[in-house]
């Protein structure tokens, strides 16, 4: 079942197509991410594509050399950069090590004092993630509380 209105799902829609607009080079991933999001409006329409569905994750493991765990699917295309930044290619295929992570850090200062604002998917809870944040004034300490 998807969470939300469906006015909620075609603001979401709107919003893809208003970042095509604004021009941020990021063609090469809306063009992944608007079939998904257009898929999950007709679901909620109740036009289940079930071909869709089956294919929403899958692992892959190659062995020998290059080998590695690999996912692909459609849940691949919300991801527009890997975890160094660089733009995933079309093949919808990423190492299980270079997934991102969810979690933003923005530094700030605070009355001189030099804090880092984190943000982000912090755990998650049967099929939903749990979204929370952090400020931290040393980004060496492993004790860090999210919110």
């Amino acid at each position: 079942t998807l969470e939300g209105t469906l006015e909620d799902w075609i603001k979401l829609q709107e919003k893809v197509i208003h970042l095509r607009k604004l021009n941020l080079e990021l063609d090469f991933w809306l063009d992944r991410l608007e079939p998904v999001i257009w898929n999950l409006v007709a679901t909620y329409r109740g036009e289940i594509d079930h071909d869709f569905w089956g294919r929403i994750v899958r692992i892959d493991r190659v062995f020998g050399s290059g080998g590695g765990t690999y996912i692909t699917g459609w849940l691949m295309n919300f991801f527009p950069y890997n975890r160094v930044g660089s733009p995933l290619t079309t093949d919808h295929k990423i190492s299980i090590k270079t997934i991102p992570d969810g979690i933003v850090g923005v530094p700030f200062l605070l009355d001189e004092l030099k804090l880092i604002f984190m943000a982000g998917f912090i755990g998650e809870s049967v099929v939903s993630p749990v979204i929370g944040w952090s400020i931290i004034d040393n980004p060496n300490d492993s004790k860090f509380y999210l919110f």
